[in-house]
């Protein structure tokens, strides 16, 4: 008996001794912005966790990401790893091309999270090379993730994209093996995948890589992008049709905003993108009716980023008339394409703007000393939102159903009612 007990003594240790470290948990959550690899940015929690998460460690890894860190060399999310980017946080590679490898166990890990955003912004992720295998990679509503060069999609391999999250690839997806999948939200609003350049197979799979349900996609077969090394096969194929009506003449800037504010002085024009590709220049263009508009300045371009940029343009000689705005952006080849149209009415009238319209999104109060009242009703006189903001800010109206609608301002003892469209 106690020979037996000895044995079976043995036996226990030797699988706490092999198995014991894998059930143990290691959380490192970032403190501040800084590099992936510099220790001093992340809380640890965890018993015998090293400074860095991931460095030869058996242990069940949770990464999350609440700052602006960059990715200064390559990583892999081994099987008993999850990455989060959360709403206040993102991974940007460096001025290398930086490759983020996910090597999953099963299908179902979610090894792999770019959390929900309150609104469309840079890049969340970007790296040159997102290599998945066996796991669900997550993008959630309103998150943007960038790859410059190759998305390798493997055996197993699923990418959930959320309402209005958008997937751009400035190289070639590249399915490697097996039945991968690139799927849109359910419900809500569609989300978006855009390939520059090719889906390129080499043991089928490729075109089955996504449907339309919930997407808007773009395969647009561009040259791959030099310095990107190669991907592993050269087999073009014939993607599933894109529906997106402007696939092929497509503005090569993804803009994520883009506003009018009126000031004493004239008029703010201001704009965001996620992503440029050969963005020569924005030429800025102005209306008095919305249909015929006249070059009024011009604003050099980024070029190629992925990482996005910020612009502005004063307007020192507006109109006195509710005015319409429009951005002209000009590729390097002499391509041209037009954003959306953006109103504003002078500083001393009260008239809010909307983005886009018809808008989907929010309304810009007018420009106005103190507190501008709002209300918005439908045709039938029932209120669906009302409140007080400060001139120029920002109202969400993502809220309201589809329809016609009716915004009740009030300010300075002034009052104005406009009708608009929530698509």
């Amino acid at each position: 008996m106690k020979k037996m007990y000895k044995i079976l003594t043995l036996f226990v240790s030797l699988i706490l001794g092999t198995y014991g470290a894998a059930i143990a948990q290691c959380t490192y959550t970032t403190t501040k912005a800084g590099n992936f690899n510099d220790p001093t940015i992340y809380s640890i929690v965890g018993t015998g966790c090293s400074t860095l998460p991931g460095s030869g460690s058996n242990n069940t890894i949770n990464i999350i990401i609440n700052h602006a860190v960059t990715l200064t060399t390559d990583y892999t999310i081994g099987r008993n790893t999850t990455l989060t980017i959360n709403a206040t946080g993102s991974l940007v590679q460096d001025n290398l091309n930086r490759t983020l490898a996910v090597d999953g166990n099963t299908a179902t890990n979610q090894n792999l999270i770019i959390a929900a955003s309150t609104a469309r912004s840079a890049p969340r992720l970007n790296v040159a090379v997102l290599n998945l295998a066996k796991t669900t990679v997550v993008i959630g509503n309103n998150s943007v993730v960038a790859i410059s060069c190759t998305l390798f999609t493997g055996n197993q391999t699923t990418i959930n994209l959320g309402n209005n999250a958008l997937l751009n690839v400035f190289g070639n997806v590249d399915v490697s093996t097996g039945n991968p999948g690139i799927n849109g939200p359910v419900t809500g609003t569609v989300a978006g995948l855009r390939i520059s350049g090719n889906i390129v197979n080499n043991s089928g799979g490729g075109a089955k890589l996504f449907t339309t349900n919930g997407l808007t996609t773009c395969v647009q077969g561009n040259a791959y992008p030099s310095g990107c090394g190669t991907t592993s096969s050269t087999s073009v194929v014939n993607p599933p049709t894109s529906n997106d009506p402007t696939c092929f003449t497509v503005l090569p800037v993804t803009l994520t905003s883009l506003s009018v504010t009126a000031k004493s002085t004239g008029a703010l024009i201001s704009w965001a993108t996620a992503t440029e590709v050969n963005n020569a220049y924005f030429e800025l263009e102005r209306s008095t009716n919305g249909k015929l508009f006249t070059a009024i300045g011009k604003v050099q371009g980024t070029g190629t980023t992925s990482t996005g940029a910020k612009y502005s343009y004063d307007d020192t000689n507006p109109l006195t008339s509710l005015t319409y705005y429009r951005l002209r952006q000009v590729d390097t080849d002499g391509t041209a394409t037009f954003s959306s149209v953006v109103a504003v009415s002078a500083a001393n009238t009260l008239q809010a703007s909307f983005y886009p319209n018809p808008s989907n999104s929010s309304i810009t109060l007018p420009a106005a000393d103190g507190v501008v009242e709002y209300r918005v009703y439908s045709v039938t006189g029932q209120v669906l939102a009302a409140g007080k903001g400060a001139g120029n800010s920002s109202v969400t109206i993502q809220q309201i159903p589809e329809g016609i609608y009716f915004l009740e301002l009030t300010a300075g003892g002034k009052r104005n009612v406009q009708r608009f469209v929530r698509q």
